[in-house]
Order: C-alpha cells, then structure tokens, then sequence
C-alpha cells in the first residue's frame, strides 16, 4: 500500500484514556456493497456483518462483547487504555456506524498499526447493505500494506461487491460471454475500482524468457484484493475483444492495460487509461527494481495512492462523528414532539421539567457531535488542498519533465532537417486507415495527437486516397507545428507543401456560426471545451466523401501539439 497520502489532525484520537490528537494520514478506504446470496434477506446479511465485526473485535483485542452491544445498541468499549472501540446504532434508519481507535502506545504486534483508527459503518436499506471503512495512521508509522484485516473476514465470510464480487482472486476470462461480462463491467457508472487487464504474452515476439502473463495473476490478485479487479485475457479471446472495444482501446502480447473506473470510449483520452506494452514492462525501472518485479511494485504503488485519493460513494452509510450527529437530532425531535404533547396533558410541573432536562442533555450531546463534525469537516479539507497540492506539483513535474524532452526531441529533429535527414522523410506512409491511431502514436508522438472523436470518424471513412491523410498529419506535425511555435522558414514550407499536396488551409467556420451547431465544432480535451479553429481540404468542391477530404484540427498551445478533433469527411453544416 502506497504511503503518499496526505496529511490531516485525525479527531478519532480524541477518545477518554487515550493519547492527544496526532497528525495522521489516510492508509485505506473502501466503499463496497455486501453479497446478499440467494436464500438470504438483507436484514439477514446486515446482522450477520455486525456480529463478524464483533466477533473479529474480541478475537483481535481479547475483549468481552456485552449482549447488549450484540443486540445492536449503542456502546463504548475501553480495553486499559490502549483501544477504544465504540459505536452508534439508529435502527429506524438501518445505520450501524463504528470507530475503533489505538493509542500510540498500543501493542506493536496488533492486528492495527499503533496510532490507529479506523471509522467502519453499515446501512440497511431496500436495495441491499452498504459498508463503508476509512483508516487512519500516524505520519510517522510505515502503514501495512493490506487494508485492515477485518475487511478480510467480511470478504472471506459474507463477500464485498464493486459491482462484482472482489476478494483476492483474478478473473480468468474464457468464453465469449465472459468478454461481454466484461464489457459491461468496464461501463457500469457504479464501478468505483480500475479493472486491470493482463494479456497472455508471446515469448517468440519478445525473444526472452516470461510468464504467461507478464505479471503472476494470483500474486497481483491478492495484493490488490480490494483495490482493483485483475482481469486475464488469454491469446484466443483478444481478437475477439479488440473486435469489440476497438485496438486502441484494447491490449494484446502481454501488454497490461488500467481501465479506471467512469469510462467512456466515446470520449476519454487514451492516456486516461494507461497501456504498458510488454517490451517496456522488461526494461522497467521502479526504486532497485528492474522487469516486471519494477513493474509489480509500480502498479500497486499507484494503485494504492489512487485507493486513498478518490471519493468514496458511500449511498447512505453513515460514519461515527455523522452517526451521532443524527441520532442527537433524531432524539431531539422526538422529546420535542413529547413536549408538545404534554404541555396540554401534564398535571405535574415535576414531569414536564424531567423532559425539559433530557431536551438540554440531548442539546449538548448534539453539540459535541456538531463540534466533532465540524473539526473532521475542517480535517478533511486540510486532506484535500493538501492532496490537490501535491497533484498540481506531480502534474507540474510531469509537465516539465514532457517540456524539456519536447524541446530535445525537437532540437534533434531540426538539426536532422538541416543535414538533409528530416525523420519524417523517413516515416512510412501505410496504404489505408487501419492503425492509423498507433501510427501517430509511433511516430508523431509529442508532436500530433489524434482525439477520441477523430479515431471513432475513422472507422466511417470513404475517402478514397488513405496516404494522403497520412502525408497532412506529418505537414501538420512538421511544417505547421514549426510555423505555430515561430521556427524561421516555417511559413514558407508550410504553405509550399500545401501546393504540392493540392490542399487548402483555413478557419473551419465562425465562432458565431459554431454556436448554431451543436456541439460539431468543439472538442472536451485535458478538462476544457475547445473551439475547433481550423481545417485543411483539397481543391475542388465535390461532396462526394470518397473525393472530398476535409481535417479539422486546433493548436494546443499549452502542450505545444497539433489535435486532429475529425477526418475525413466535412463537418455537417447543420443538426440534422
């Protein structure tokens, strides 16, 4: 488990008996829906978590559980000063919501890390029983890698869904009804973990010596066990499944490839959802790591920050400080409602003022709720401008770091140029559109990219001269690309080879006109809307689509590339 989270003042260490608030960290979060198996109720499975819980609590710390805790009522338990595990429980609203705490001078041998405290809650509603866990840790405490093990016994005992079942075991495709399964798993918007696919590799393409898989399936499966769903795609399906996604969204050869969660092929950015091909994961770097141990150790590192780093869609569960809050608010209202009713019914000054006391005793419990909240309110926001601070320093440090290869790979290129050896005098130039995407990515990397929306328009197109499209995206990556970034000469030889290719270059329409359209004339790119600018066309004025080429495109100034947004057919001049 990746320990890059950040920092916060964690209010569970405020607990009686134990040591003063302490700055801790976030070391592991989930939100996942219990397996309800047939024969069984929810309420069923409801109780049976509860009492796992328990049972896992006076196993792990040697302590007693009152019956009255087991019958679900509200509780606090103290074991010398060391551990405090207490819990609220609103029935009316199906919510159980616990907090187990570790003084900093807990056993070290413990099932938790000293410092500890780890907030668990579950809701019973109609549509089945909804856990939630969030775990803290001191800043200076090296965090264990697995999530507390008390997700182990529900996993093992009950079973945790993300939609499907999760738990340590990788998912073994093998039919083609296991491709659409996946297929509809990669798309369902409740999804909350990244689907990681191993592909069977090819080891007389590689001319070395691996695994079936480039990474050991069980190994990850278990290390990622409630962090993400391992997926095996063997040789004989992955024709099938490229069939079905599309090639660059696919993966083959022992390449591995994260789906994050929220995935739209329509319109995300490949990028968004990482492919490591398998000649790279051979020569990975990761610490002293090197091949595929590197590898293994990179992919659960980032997959742990992410575990920690994104929202928990917790569906109603409830946690502690919040848990108290509502009961408090809950209690208030019901002594009101007594009130109420006995002010027009009560003979004695004796009983009225007997609920007015439980009125100023309920006040201040929702008080110190209140109080709690707000700090964990204040906590939590401390996390987050933290954790957005530390995303905007990676992503400046990537930035950078694409810059500076960008300016050398540029500045080799030019100096090839001047010595009659241009690189792209060199690049091949395929016969038709299939793997046109991975052709820009091998070899206009850095300098072109083409956007979701153009790489769908492909598999529609009919112009009938392919290699021409080819010899625009290389004037665009060249000679254009020069002429945006104010190279000398520029100008000239972009407007020259224009001539030669028998093209036009100019504005694809008005921004005012754009507006009329829809949505034809902008792109979403990198979290932004963009006005598409601009568009080259052959001569001639058919619009027949297998003579008729027209490429949209804008300048990223930001990342100093050409976006082609559609080819190669016209744009609609209107909504039809």
């Amino acid at each position: 488990m990746s320990s890059a989270s950040s920092a916060s003042i964690n209010p569970a260490q405020q607990a009686p008996g134990l040591s003063p608030r302490v700055h801790t960290r976030t070391h592991f979060q989930l939100a996942s829906d219990l397996l309800v198996s047939e024969g069984q109720s929810a309420r069923e499975v409801f109780d049976a978590a509860i009492q796992l819980i328990l049972d896992w609590f006076s196993e792990s710390f040697q302590r007693t559980i009152p019956d009255a805790v087991r019958r679900h009522e509200d509780f606090e338990l103290e074991r010398t000063g060391r551990v405090v595990f207490r819990g609220v429980s609103i029935p009316e609203r199906g919510i159980w919501s616990t907090r187990l705490i570790c003084a900093e001078t807990a056993l070290p041998d413990g099932p938790l890390v000293p410092g500890q405290s780890v907030d668990m809650a579950l809701r019973l509603g109609e549509d089945g029983v909804r856990l939630a866990l969030r775990s803290f840790i001191p800043l200076d405490r090296e965090p264990h890698e697995d999530p507390p093990p008390v997700l182990d016994v529900l996993s093992a005992r009950i079973g945790l869904l993300d939609v499907r079942r999760i738990g340590g075991q990788p998912w073994m495709l093998q039919t083609p009804a296991d491709l659409q399964a996946l297929h509809e798993l990669l798309l369902d918007r409740r999804r909350a973990m990244p689907v990681i696919l191993l592909t069977q590799t090819d080891p007389a393409k590689l001319q070395t010596r691996v695994g079936k898989f480039m990474l050991p399936p069980e190994m990850l499966a278990r290390r990622l066990r409630l962090q993400a769903h391992v997926v095996c795609l063997p040789r004989e399906l992955s024709y099938s499944w490229t069939d079905m996604v599309g090639k660059p969204w696919s993966a083959f050869l022992g390449a591995v490839r994260t789906y994050h969660p929220q995935l739209n092929f329509e319109t995300d950015e490949l990028y968004a959802h990482p492919l490591v091909m398998a000649d790279k994961i051979l020569f990975w770097r990761w610490n002293d790591l090197t091949a595929e141990d590197a590898f293994m150790e990179f992919l659960v590192s980032k997959v742990g920050e992410q575990t920690v780093r994104r929202s928990l869609d917790l569906n109603g569960v409830v946690f502690d400080a919040d848990a108290r809050q509502l009961r408090a608010e809950l209690e208030r209202a019901r002594i009101e409602q007594e009130i109420e009713h006995y002010q027009t019914s009560v003979k004695t000054v004796d009983e009225l003022t007997s609920r007015l006391d439980r009125v100023t005793r309920v006040h201040a419990e929702e008080l110190a709720a209140l109080r709690e909240r707000v700090q964990q309110l204040t906590d939590d926001l401390e996390v987050a401008l933290q954790m957005g601070a530390e995303a905007a320093e990676d992503a400046n440090r990537s930035r950078s770091t694409i810059h500076h290869l960008q300016l050398q790979n540029d500045a080799l290129r030019q100096l090839l140029e001047r010595k009659g050896a241009g690189q792209d005098q060199e690049t091949p130039i395929p016969p038709g559109y299939e793997g046109m995407a991975e052709w820009v990515e091998t070899h206009l990397v850095g300098r072109l990219m083409l956007h979701p929306r153009a790489e769908r328009s492909l598999a529609d197109a009919q112009f009938e001269d392919a290699p021409l499209i080819y010899r625009c995206l290389l004037l665009l990556a060249g000679h254009y690309r020069n002429m945006k970034r104010g190279i000398e000469g520029a100008k000239a030889a972009f407007e020259q080879e224009l001539a030669t290719l028998g093209l036009r270059h100019g504005p694809s329409i008005s921004r005012e006109r754009a507006g009329e359209h829809g949505d034809h004339y902008f792109i979403q790119h990198a979290g932004r809307r963009h006005f598409i600018e601009s568009h080259l066309r052959n001569n001639g004025n058919t619009r027949d689509p297998r003579r008729c080429l027209a490429i949209y495109f804008l300048w990223h100034e930001e990342s100093q590339q050409v976006i082609i947004c559609s080819l190669p057919a016209h744009l609609p001049i209107a909504i039809s």
